[in-house]
């Protein structure tokens, strides 16, 4: 194949839908560890920010200015959200 897009379309999503997966769903496990959300605990510290693609936003006020930057797929990050807030 051509591409890795054209391997994911013609081989991947295929498979992953045959497994009765929803490749289009953006849920993702909340990890706990003794009752803390572990990426909640990550984000409040600053080492990750709140993925909203796959959150649906869960862990967007536990952002710090500090956090990493958000890949692009995740939006421009919590300055991004609040600009398009005020629009």
């Amino acid at each position: 194949m051509a591409t890795e897009e054209a391997v994911k379309t013609a081989v991947v999503l295929p498979f992953l839908r045959a497994l009765g997966y929803d490749v289009f769903d953006p849920t993702v496990a909340v990890c706990y560890v003794g009752g803390v959300d572990i990426g909640g605990e990550i984000i409040k510290r600053g080492g990750a920010s709140d993925c909203r693609h796959f959150s649906l936003g869960r862990y967007a006020e536990l952002e710090t200015n500090h956090a990493l930057p958000h890949a692009a797929y995740c939006g421009g990050g919590r300055q991004h959200h609040e600009e398009e807030e005020r629009m």
